[in-house]
């Protein structure tokens, strides 16, 4: 029998002679196994084994620890669970340590729940703000004695794109007085002015690249915006509009024919080995 030490955790029994080291330590022979097959299969040590056999619980740190080898000791060797529960409960009665009560506990948590509804206060508040002043911004955008931006942009977009013309050819009005012949030769008049500048507003910088075989094509703008890079197919054209000077890059330079403001351009000294560099204006 060892004697119970006052430094024993959970106050676990040092010693019994209760049935439950018979049990298991019964059970263990006829079933013809030893310890070390035991600890092999559950992972405990052969000290702790030895000592639950025994009745010596000193090795054990507490009476959780003690419940949880025993259960699965009786469990490998195929105690009857109430026999094995019973026997526990000799060797651990109820744990009956008083409770602590913690009366600061609710008032922690009552703060704590305080703090959080004031946070979502605030936080609903900020963004109402933030919604007020999208609305007011965008109220001022569309009213008040000057246009605002959101107005001006929708205005710019439904202006009409007019077409540049010489004041040498500007389109003349016809007279209000005029006979009706007078009034048809003006009406034409300003249609051949009008298709004259149009076709001098698209021949200043238009380009036309066109090439009897597969060939490599790249054209910048005067800004050096990149306004085509491709691989022009045999038989086909290509046609770009930019602010001149246009700067082309062509490869298979020899099979690529070059049209610029509606005229032919001869690319021949451009051209090394294969490759084409020239500017058009």
């Amino acid at each position: 029998m060892i004697d119970q030490s006052s430094q024993a955790e959970e106050s676990l029994p040092q010693s019994s002679t209760v049935a439950l080291p018979q049990l298991l330590s019964q059970a263990r022979l006829e079933k013809g196994l030893t310890l070390e097959d035991v600890s092999r299969h559950l992972r405990f040590s052969v000290t702790q084994l030895s000592a639950l056999e025994q009745g010596d619980f000193s090795v054990f740190p507490n009476r959780v620890f003690l419940q949880g080898i025993a259960k699965n000791y009786g469990k490998f060797l195929e105690l009857d669970p109430q026999i094995l529960k019973d026997a526990l409960a000799l060797v651990l009665p109820a744990d009956e340590s008083p409770v602590i009560a913690l009366p600061y506990t609710q008032q922690k948590f009552e703060v704590s729940r305080s703090f959080t509804g004031w946070k979502w206060l605030i936080g609903s508040i900020a963004v109402l703000g933030v919604l007020a002043v999208i609305v007011f911004s965008l109220t001022g955008l569309l009213s008040f004695g000057k246009p605002g931006l959101l107005h001006g942009l929708l205005s710019r977009s439904e202006q009409p794109t007019s077409v540049a013309m010489p004041a040498s050819e500007a389109i003349v009005a016809p007279e209000a007085n005029a006979s009706s012949d007078d009034l048809a030769l003006q009406t034409a008049q300003s249609q051949e002015q009008l298709a004259s500048a149009v076709e001098v507003q698209g021949g200043a910088g238009h380009l036309v690249l066109s090439a009897d075989e597969d060939a490599w094509v790249e054209v910048k703008d005067a800004s050096g915006k990149k306004l085509a890079s491709q691989m022009l197919k045999a038989n086909t054209k290509l046609e770009v509009d930019g602010q001149p000077p246009l700067k082309l890059k062509l490869g298979k330079a020899s099979h690529v024919t070059v049209n610029y403001a509606g005229k032919p351009v001869d690319i021949s000294s451009s051209i090394r080995g294969e490759i084409a560099r020239l500017e058009v204006q």
